[in-house]
Formats: C-alpha cells, structure tokens, sequence
C-alpha cells in the first residue's frame, strides 16, 4: 500500500515539475527562513502592532 503511494506521487512529480519546483522551492524557503529565526533568538509573532 505505501509502496503505490510513493509510485504516485512520483509519477505527480514527474508530471508537473513546475509546480512541484515551486513547491520545493517554497518549502525550502520557509523552513530555512524557520531555522534562522530560531538560530537568531527571534520570537514568532503575528500581532499587529498599534
């Protein structure tokens, strides 16, 4: 059962590679940009200042 999953979605890969470019790409972005705020001290936050 795994196995088909993994053999769709890379056959969804392989299909849309432009998506899935812009996909990785973003991910990559967020994650690292995650990792450098953490590395940093800085504080998630989303309030909207006064």
């Amino acid at each position: 059962m795994l196995k088909s999953y993994f053999k769709i979605a890379w056959r969804n890969l392989l299909k849309d590679r432009q998506f899935t470019f812009l996909n990785v790409v973003g991910l990559a972005t967020s994650e690292g940009r995650t990792q450098e705020d953490r590395r940093c001290g800085k504080r998630l936050s989303f309030s909207i200042p006064p």
